[in-house]
């Protein structure tokens, strides 16, 4: 059942990046690392749990500044956090994407199919 779900939840493409992403949320905006992205959603590497619970609203969502390479501006999508964990200095976020513009997603599955065509290449 486990490996099921696992093909289930993992069923996006997932390529490795290393983008600057800025997270506003809960009257903050704080810049981190990501890393592992997917149309549905991205990874985001921080100092500890406190540091992401400034950025997140009362529903445990966040809007996220996805700065894509070759695209003018950052694109702006909303995510909800899915799970975190790590040390401190070494902490690690699951985020999921709600409902992202088509622009978004137009720039991110571009994005997705340039890395994925280059694996030795990280997206940066």
């Amino acid at each position: 059942m486990r490996k099921l779900l696992n093909r289930i939840r993992r069923r996006d493409q997932r390529v490795d990046i290393d983008w600057t992403v800025r997270a506003k949320g809960g009257g903050q905006a704080i810049e981190f690392s990501g890393y592992d992205l997917s149309l549905t959603g991205i990874r985001l590497k921080g100092q500890d749990n406190a540091q992401f619970r400034q950025i997140m609203d009362e529903d445990g969502q966040t809007q996220l500044a996805l700065h894509i390479p070759g695209h003018g501006e950052a694109l702006w999508v909303r995510a909800s956090l899915c799970w975190g964990l790590g040390q401190p200095g070494h902490y690690t976020t699951g985020w999921h994407f709600k409902r992202p513009p088509w622009s978004v997603r137009r720039a991110l599955a571009a994005s997705i199919r340039e890395h994925s065509t280059r694996p030795d290449v990280p997206a940066r």
